[in-house]
């Protein structure tokens, strides 16, 4: 009974584990619904209750396979936005991911333990040591994934996430160190369930702060660009007012235009006319105020990486056709072109 007791409390803390990689997988993959956390929570809860009850009635694999698509896919339904189809996939993924992570479990502990091990449910030792490992597992192979799939992720450098990559692996092998013992004997050991725990605990830890450092480097870059984009578009806006003073003023100034150039036409002076008109184009011309394109961010960049050009010598010529709004943000463009500028002055 006792035996029994303790297999259930360890399948609800593996089922526990197991969402809380789902959710992870999924917050990194689509785009969460408008709802309240307390919704939220609560719906978590019932959908985390019906599955361990489920999952402790009915000892079969098919059955529990079906069982955890259909909670993957329950939790992005209800959670997450995008077409069914997408979730479809992305449960059935999670479905195969966690049983090739619980077959290399499986296949590994029948290499290590041998005949030694007993049934899954009639060794409790064993159902913990196998239920941390995939789970270890089955993270691991959710952060590999994030690691390529996640734009603010890939930022991060390699080896920071070779050493965060390092945590379960060693975990894994402490978790086996743990309970070696109690698993061949088939006995139950205190010391071994609660260094389990802990081991999942820490691993759980170490990628929610990873997370949560990740969301903030990304948060102080953009922080630190817009700073930087705003001062360029301050210059950029004198430049703007400048400008548009020269064409108001030119604009009031229009009738005595008219009259000094009408005045060279009727003494049929077409040169100083020519002339007149030129200098009135000069003072018109809105490049010379850092007015190229619609688009003020673009301006700016432009603005300020001819203003380094010429300070080198070098001169720069350049015929901008760009939409005022467009569906890339204005940090993207700045940061392509920006780039492709800097690369072609440094050349």
């Amino acid at each position: 009974m006792l035996l029994e007791f303790a297999s259930e409390i360890i399948l609800t803390m593996n089922n526990t584990v197991g969402l809380f990689v789902v959710i992870r997988f999924f917050d990194h993959i689509l785009e969460r619904k408008r709802i309240s956390n307390l919704i939220r929570r609560f719906g978590l809860l019932a959908i985390l209750v019906s599955y361990i009850t489920v999952n402790i009635i009915f000892d079969n694999v098919l059955i529990n396979l079906l069982l955890v698509f259909s909670v993957n896919f329950l939790i992005g339904f209800l959670f997450y936005q995008g077409k069914k189809r997408t979730k479809v996939v992305m449960a059935v993924f999670v479905v195969i991911f966690s049983f090739i992570t619980e077959l290399i479990t499986a296949t590994s502990f029948g290499i290590l333990f041998g005949a030694s091990i007993l049934g899954v449910r009639e060794n409790p030792m064993h159902l913990l040591l196998g239920g941390v490992v995939s789970k270890i597992l089955l993270l691991l192979l959710i952060e590999i994934i994030i690691r390529f799939r996640s734009r603010k992720a890939s930022n991060v450098s390699l080896r920071s996430w070779l050493l965060i990559l390092s945590i379960p692996l060693v975990s894994v092998v402490l978790a086996i160190v743990s309970v070696y013992r109690p698993v061949i004997t088939n006995t139950f050991d205190d010391f071994g369930v609660i260094a389990c725990l802990a081991i999942v605990y820490i691993n759980l830890m170490a990628f929610y702060l990873f997370d949560h450092i990740i969301v903030q480097t990304d948060e102080n870059n953009q922080f630190r660009f817009k700073e930087e984009q705003l001062l360029l578009q301050q210059e950029q806006y004198k430049n703007i007012v400048s400008g548009y003073e020269q064409v108001k003023s030119v604009r009031h100034d229009m009738l005595t235009h008219l009259v000094a150039i009408n005045g060279y036409l009727e003494k049929v002076r077409i040169e100083d006319a020519q002339n007149y008109i030129h200098e009135i184009h000069e003072d018109l011309d809105l490049s010379k105020q850092g007015i190229i394109s619609t688009n003020v961010a673009v301006d700016a960049i432009i603005n300020n990486r001819a203003s380094k050009a010429k300070s080198l010598g070098i001169e720069i010529e350049y015929d901008i056709m760009i939409k005022n709004k467009m569906h890339i943000n204005d940090i993207d463009i700045c940061i392509i072109l920006g780039n492709a500028l800097n690369n072609a002055i440094e050349a």
